[in-house]
């Protein structure tokens, strides 16, 4: 079937119960199958979504890592057969080291593990208690392992990256660098949780980096059921193309949600071959050609 350049891209912020991997690995695998029946070829989920975010010091329990392991790897399989690359939160232990990663499902395979990189310890957060920084495989991987910040991944004739929750509030995300380098989607996993007037100023930011990186931008954050201890969240999900509000997802939901939305990768592609001065921008002044290397 013809898509006529365009894609059909989701968000999900499932109903989710803290630290119950198995309860949280069962909504994931059925919003995979709606999403499929609904003709959703990349689906996005929130941060840590398959233990929640919330777990604060469980994530330094043996128990709960093993289980969320052998959940993303049953969330796989159940995909395998499946028309839909899913990109899950889970934590990732890495030469003993834990991760806070996105997991790239395609075909029944994992395709790469993305983990973050900038970890807040401000305010109500302190991430750096739990997790190791993604700043560890910026300089190359000796872990022999499927995991670094600078991955480019297809579906259909679509090209994506992956960004996590505090990547995007910092000056400069690692998106500006993953669409200088060819992706013409973001994803961003989060569990931004909600203060008075952030709600507009993350819309603001998401919208302003879609339009900057003349890029589609899947932002998908927690749902209301993270809201167990002293934050409050609220399913605020959004997708913009080059700016544009394409779907955004009503908050303070106790149920689960979907979010759908059909991006022209073909225009995003025009648009970039016309704006000469877009593949100028690196973070050492070199042409992106050079910058792009770090990709293969």
């Amino acid at each position: 079937m013809k898509n006529f350049g365009y894609i059909r891209v989701a968000a999900a912020s499932p109903r989710v119960k803290v630290a119950d991997v198995a309860f949280n690995q069962a909504e994931t695998c059925r919003l995979i199958g709606e999403a499929e029946s609904k003709g959703v070829s990349l689906l996005v989920f929130p941060e840590l979504g398959i233990t929640g975010y919330t777990c604060g010091d469980l994530f330094g329990s043996n128990l709960l890592v093993e289980r969320a392991a052998r959940a993303v790897d049953e969330v796989r399989e159940f995909a395998r057969w499946k028309n839909v690359t899913a990109v899950v939160g889970a934590p990732v232990r890495c030469n003993d080291k834990l991760y806070n990663c996105a997991v790239v499902l395609q075909g029944g395979k994992v395709r790469g593990i993305v983990p973050k990189i900038y970890l807040p310890t401000y305010n109500e957060f302190y991430e750096a208690r739990w997790f190791a920084s993604g700043a560890d495989f910026l300089s190359g991987n000796p872990y022999d392992a499927e995991i670094t910040p600078n991955i480019l991944f297809t579906v259909g004739e679509a090209t994506f990256a992956v960004e996590i929750c505090e990547d995007l509030w910092t000056p400069v995300p690692p998106s500006s660098f993953h669409c200088v380098a060819g992706a013409q989607i973001i994803v961003n996993l989060s569990a931004s949780n909600e203060v008075l007037l952030k709600h507009t100023y993350r819309k603001n930011l998401v919208c302003e980096q879609s339009a900057h990186t003349l890029s589609g931008y899947i932002y998908c954050s927690s749902s209301y059921g993270e809201s167990t201890q002293d934050l409050v969240f609220g399913g605020s999900s959004l997708i913009y193309e080059n700016g544009t509000l394409m779907a955004e997802m009503e908050r303070f939901r106790s149920d689960s949600q979907m979010i759908i939305a059909d991006l022209d990768v073909e225009k995003l592609t025009v648009l970039r071959q016309k704006q000469s001065s877009f593949f100028y921008v690196t973070p050492d002044g070199t042409r992106a050609a050079d910058y792009a290397r770090l990709y293969t």
